[in-house]
């Protein structure tokens, strides 16, 4: 998500001398380690679920900004992570991501609050800590003042999940209950029965299955 020239954009360092890398300071994180890596976290985690496409990429990239010099100021009281929906489709399935920019914040695991579009950093740094008063954001003055600008700065996308992001799923879930089922007929009625005719049933169950799950995902 974030180029070279970003890569460039450092913060102060709160926990040594120097300046460290926005871009290092966001992890990423898979379907594989969302659960390690968020919902066993020993700290809160701030996610951010992004996708690739032309669309969503303006808003993630300054969310990734700013988020990145919010976690600079206070590493130690709070881990920011991001999930790129389009290669690890599940995680965001299991969490009910619809749309992109959308920030999740954990703490011991479960999901305490959800924010979908892309924040000015001032109502962002107000949002944060409205859910985390423990941490300093800088931003109790002027925060009447920033919410009133901010509600015009929210651009929130609506488009619901990107869809090579909805087709990868729908293709994985779709072989995987054709086969699981086709594999039941032979396993209850015998190779040569299950193999020569159980394809039909299986075929039929999931193009059911699969006409019901595409409600789910609007064009």
């Amino acid at each position: 998500m974030m180029t070279n020239a970003d890569d460039q954009q450092c913060c102060d360092n709160t926990l040594g001398n120097g300046l460290i890398p926005m871009s290092a300071s966001i992890k990423s994180v898979t379907d594989a380690t969302f659960e390690t890596e968020v919902l066993k976290a020993s700290q809160s985690v701030l996610v951010l679920f992004f996708a690739d496409s032309p669309n969503h990429n303006n808003y993630c990239d300054k969310l990734d900004l700013i988020l990145g010099k919010i976690v600079c100021e206070i590493p130690d009281k709070l881990t920011i992570t991001k999930i790129n929906l389009d290669e690890n489709p599940l995680t965001g399935f299991s969490n009910g991501v619809r749309s992109f920019p959308t920030l999740m914040l954990f703490k011991n695991g479960h999901l305490v609050a959800t924010k979908v579009g892309s924040l000015a950093e001032q109502p962002l740094r107000i949002w944060l800590n409205s859910f985390m008063p423990e941490i300093d954001l800088n931003c109790s003055s002027d925060a009447g003042e920033a919410k009133s600008s901010g509600n015009a700065e929210i651009q929130t996308d609506t488009s619901m999940l990107s869809k090579s992001t909805k087709d990868n799923f729908l293709g994985i879930f779709g072989a995987v209950l054709f086969f699981g089922s086709w594999g039941f007929c032979i396993a209850h009625y015998g190779f040569l029965l299950g193999l020569g005719f159980g394809w039909l049933p299986s075929l039929i169950l999931t193009y059911i299955t699969f006409a019901t799950l595409q409600s789910f995902f609007p064009k």
